[in-house]
């Protein structure tokens, strides 16, 4: 019984470092002078890609993100969660962020159609394996609700962004 539950515990410690050594990957993301690192997991399942470009889309954890983004590009995000879309272009038209907004049709699971604020990075690097890619036309999608319970990650990375990168 005692070897059982040993292997058990260490198969599951295992599991857990091989998820984290595999699946997780810190990510630098710049927005001109902005650049801030948040781990990411990395998402088979994200699909999503701007529909203006066809840019892939990196989700990210509001929070994540407030700290380092401009109060009129909080004050937008938080215009467009309140369905606002109007505002967004008044709070953001003496800025460069602008130029950087666009809107993410989305579908996930347990909610119908919803539509996704993002802004398009400059570049984000990917450290991975003691190498780092930069990839260039991603776009970040930012989402009020935590992605990760346990607070290991803050951003999906798109499994497309991770190909071109490398």
């Amino acid at each position: 019984g005692t070897v059982a539950i040993t292997t058990e515990i260490g198969w599951g410690y295992v599991r857990r470092r091989f998820r984290e050594w595999f699946l997780y990957v810190p990510i630098e993301i710049h927005f001109g002078d902005i650049q801030f690192q948040v781990n990411a997991l990395i998402d088979t399942g994200n699909k999503l890609k701007d529909p203006l470009t066809g840019s892939s889309v990196v989700l990210l954890e509001y929070d994540a993100a407030a700290k380092f983004l401009p109060e009129e590009v909080k004050r937008a995000f938080m215009a467009f969660d309140a369905g606002d879309l109007g505002l967004i272009s008044e709070l953001l038209a003496d800025s460069t962020w602008l130029s950087r907004f666009r809107v993410i049709p989305f579908i996930s699971i347990g909610e119908r159609k919803s539509l996704l604020p993002g802004f398009r990075a400059d570049k984000i690097l990917i450290s991975e394996k003691h190498k780092d890619f930069q990839a260039k036309n991603v776009v970040v999608g930012i989402h009020i609700m935590k992605l990760s319970s346990k607070g290991s990650f803050a951003a999906l990375l798109h499994p497309d962004i991770l190909a071109e990168a490398s």
